[in-house]
């Protein structure tokens, strides 16, 4: 599953059985020139309807803050678990409303 938001990140998810939940890991790449810190998120998940649509009606939500910072032109890993319904019943997974704490550029150094 590929999700992705318009602050410039791109996101990966892989998604497991957690107990009666869902384990998702994502995958933040930053393709900016600068460091992000303290990124928080929603994550809003569900099931779909018959139509295949995200079910918002039954959608449940989470504000998540990433404690790992954001490097630069990398990936970093974060795991969330999101209760109420088991992967296989899993319709869809919306990460939005990405604010952030604290974005550093580099200073290049003058040889």
């Amino acid at each position: 599953m590929a999700l992705s938001e318009r602050t410039g990140q791109d996101t990966d998810a892989d998604i497991q059985p957690y107990a009666n939940d869902t384990k998702v890991k994502l995958r933040f790449g930053n393709p900016l020139a600068a460091t992000i810190s303290r990124l928080n998120m929603t994550i809003d998940w569900g099931n779909i309807d018959s139509r295949g649509q995200a079910d918002n009606s039954t959608a449940k939500t989470k504000r998540l803050e990433v404690k790992e910072t954001i490097k630069s032109s990398s990936w970093t890993n974060f795991t969330a678990i999101l209760e109420g319904v088991a992967p296989d019943k899993q319709g869809f997974i919306r990460v939005k409303e990405m604010p952030h704490r604290g974005i550093r550029l580099s200073v290049a150094h003058a040889g």
